[in-house]
């Protein structure tokens, strides 16, 4: 779990891990503390809720869209993809919204 709407989650074809984006969803973001931000209300709250309802279990996963995005501190083009994500046949995004 990395943030409310991102976790990285093993793929056991390949046992390879990657970072994953929830599409449709944004939730309250974590601050940067290097940058003296403060956390958005609710952000730990919304991680926690997330992580109760996936850590350790199976998941569906289905890639909606790839975003390309140039970071603004290192100028590196990185991958974004957004997926949606089931738990048996519940859509995580719908149960936080």
């Amino acid at each position: 779990m990395v943030s409310g709407d991102s976790l990285v989650i093993l793929n056991l074809g390949n046992n390879q891990a990657e970072k994953y984006f929830l599409s449709n969803y944004k939730a309250p973001s974590f601050g940067n503390y290097k940058k003296n931000e403060t956390d958005k209300p609710y952000a730990f709250e919304s991680k926690e809720e997330f992580r109760k309802l996936v850590i350790g279990k199976k998941v569906n996963v289905t890639l909606d869209y790839v975003r390309k995005v140039v970071s603004k501190e290192t100028e590196i083009e990185l991958t974004m993809k957004f997926v949606t994500v089931l738990v048996n046949t519940n859509c995580v995004q719908v149960i936080l919204a």
